[in-house]
């Protein structure tokens, strides 16, 4: 198709795992606290061996981050810094 990226199309994965910051270009990634994620999935897990009556929207969300990489042109252009205004002066 002759697309580059990210000069064209911007790439993002899910997960970061590994691999993505090492492919060209990197790949920007949503990265998730899979520790935390385990955590809550096994506390869940042991509320419902003790026979407890689990609310299925009780379990908070969970911050994600975005890691960004060669892949976005987020990458390429970062934002400008604040420019004062003219009331600033």
């Amino acid at each position: 198709m002759g697309f580059k990226v990210p000069e064209d199309l911007s790439v993002v994965g899910f997960d970061d795992i590994p691999q993505a910051a090492f492919t060209c270009p990197a790949l920007t990634t949503v990265s998730q606290p899979k520790i935390e994620m385990g955590r809550q999935g096994v506390a869940l897990m042991v509320d419902i061996l003790h026979g407890k009556n689990i609310d299925r929207g009780a379990a908070p969300p969970l911050p994600v981050k975005l890691i960004v990489r060669e892949s976005t042109g987020a990458y390429m252009y970062p934002p400008m810094p604040a420019q004062r205004r003219s009331h600033d002066k």
